[in-house]
């Protein structure tokens, strides 16, 4: 049998890791992977907040559609709308009318805000209400 010198190259050991050489290749895999979990779940916060606020925008949009496709049942009010979107909500109110008198309209500017789970949306929707000439 070969004695081992205290100053051994450790050449004659058997092949493996030491456990300190496994811990640190832990603890560097861990702070690793919890990074990646951070930087995940922030992403999905991101994402979620991106789709409410496309949710918002889109519907504020459609509401706004409907108010200009015709302008003299123009209201203000509130309302909501149905399943999927039951959750959000939109408010109209409407500026004081000014008159103009070389275009013969009536120029009122409402201001739509549409309401959701986690924020809101305002669009401001200029609303032209054409009156009719006499003898025309």
């Amino acid at each position: 049998m070969r004695e081992m010198s205290p100053l051994s190259t450790g050449s004659d050991r058997r092949g493996g890791f030491t456990l300190f050489e496994v811990m640190v290749a832990l603890a560097i895999f861990s702070i690793i992977a919890i990074a990646c979990l951070r930087s995940y779940s922030m992403n999905l916060t991101v994402a979620a907040r991106a789709r409410e606020t496309q949710t918002l925008v889109m519907l504020a949009h459609a509401r706004a559609a409907e108010l200009l496709t015709d302008p003299d049942a123009a209201e203000e009010g509130d309302g909501a709308w149905d399943p999927p979107y039951d959750a959000y909500r939109w408010s109209v109110r409407f500026s004081d009318a000014v008159r103009d008198e070389t275009e013969e309209a009536t120029f009122r500017v409402g201001r739509l805000t549409v309401t959701g789970p986690s924020g809101s949306f305002d669009l401001f929707v200029p609303i032209v209400k054409e009156e009719q000439r006499e003898g025309s």
